[in-house]
């Protein structure tokens, strides 16, 4: 979209603007021009996920967890993962939200295959 991507702030006074701010913000929930998406939006794209999906125990929170994992599995370092979730502590990101995975187990056997083999 270039220069007609939508870009968010923060002002002096710490309110939402789309001009020049203090800080820029990286909003998750936005559409393919930069639009932020309303939370009602997001709620009812999570009843027809649940209800018409038949999906019944998805919520938006755990593509949080899914984000987390996935950058995990991609060797992304662990306190950036922290950061971009905005945790305080890397105990947080890395016991209740990074889990472990098929791939991660196909790496890390890949990877002591190779420290351990015949020199």
């Amino acid at each position: 979209m270039g220069s007609n991507y939508l870009r968010y702030f923060v002002d002096s006074e710490d309110f939402l603007c789309q001009n020049d701010g203090v800080k820029e913000l990286h909003l998750v929930t936005v559409r393919a021009d930069g639009s932020y998406i309303q939370s009602r939006t997001t709620q009812h794209s999570n009843h027809v996920i649940k209800t018409e999906l038949g999906i019944e125990n998805f919520d938006f929170h755990s593509l949080r967890h899914t984000h987390a994992t996935e950058l995990s599995e991609a060797g992304v370092n662990l306190k950036e993962i922290q950061r971009r979730l905005g945790h305080k502590s890397l105990e947080i990101t890395t016991r209740k939200y990074i889990h472990a995975t098929d791939e991660m187990q196909r790496q890390s056997l890949e990877i002591m295959n190779r420290m351990y083999q015949a020199r």
